[in-house]
């Protein structure tokens, strides 16, 4: 039972660990992964560029709209 047991936790290990499992993630997936990991920045990056954006637009609306108030 306890060999049972011993082998159980290995081969676990084997397939959470890839050093343990003799398998090293090939050339392929590795450049997947670096292509989806940019795509994610990138998608990250417009998003708080967009923010920005909308930060400023809504500035200068309340700076216009305070302008207008004080002329009047």
């Amino acid at each position: 039972m306890r060999l049972l047991r011993r082998h159980a936790r290995r081969s676990i290990a084997a397939h959470w660990i890839p050093e343990q499992s003799g398998c090293d993630p090939s050339p392929l997936a590795i450049a997947i992964a670096i292509a989806i990991a940019i795509a994610i920045a990138i998608a990250i990056a417009i998003a708080i560029a967009i923010a920005i954006a909308i930060a400023i637009a809504i500035a200068i609306a309340i700076a216009i709209a305070i302008g207008r108030s004080l002329c009047a």
